[in-house]
């Protein structure tokens, strides 16, 4: 009996915790504890210059980054990116056709949580309508099976305009 008491008190207990530290949420809490972390372990970098990474945190990287950025290696897929983007296929739709807006200013909404096919969808999957079926489709059209390792990037600097 004693123990058949302590049993049911042990499973009380247990299930009560995760229902009390969910009440103990405070995402504004978290936000300023991660803030204090890394101010607290780079001190000398102003709260401003996190958004640089790295680069902000050592004055020979700060300086290569500048220097890649006056002729940026990319600045040619950029340009080509652009140009499959608004080039239209032979039914006269552009990549723009198959997102939202265009596919201009999209990049934050990925990725999503899709409740109908219960699966997460990314930009590269978004124009697909979340059917991951025609993503595999696609992606066994290029040939090999594997996506354009570039495309991604090439994306987000797209819908960045």
């Amino acid at each position: 009996m004693l123990r058949k008491i302590f049993v049911t008190v042990a499973i009380v207990v247990g299930t009560a915790q995760p229902l009390l530290a969910a009440s103990d949420v405070n995402p504004e809490a978290d936000r300023k504890a991660f803030v204090k972390n890394f101010t607290d372990r780079f001190p000398k970098v102003p709260l401003k210059d996190f958004v640089n990474g790295p680069y902000s945190m050592d004055a020979g990287l700060h300086k290569q980054w500048e220097a890649k950025e006056e002729f940026p290696p990319y600045e040619f897929a950029v340009e080509k990116g652009k140009q499959m983007f608004n080039t239209p296929f032979k039914n006269g739709k552009t990549y723009g056709d198959c997102f939202p807006n265009k596919g201009i200013g999209i990049r934050q909404n990925y990725p999503k949580f899709d409740t109908k096919s219960g699966k997460v969808i990314t930009l590269e999957e978004g124009r697909y309508g979340g059917d991951h079926r025609l993503y595999g489709f696609h992606l066994a059209r290029q040939g090999d099976g594997h996506q354009d390792p570039e495309r991604p990037a090439r994306a987000r600097r797209l819908q960045e305009g």
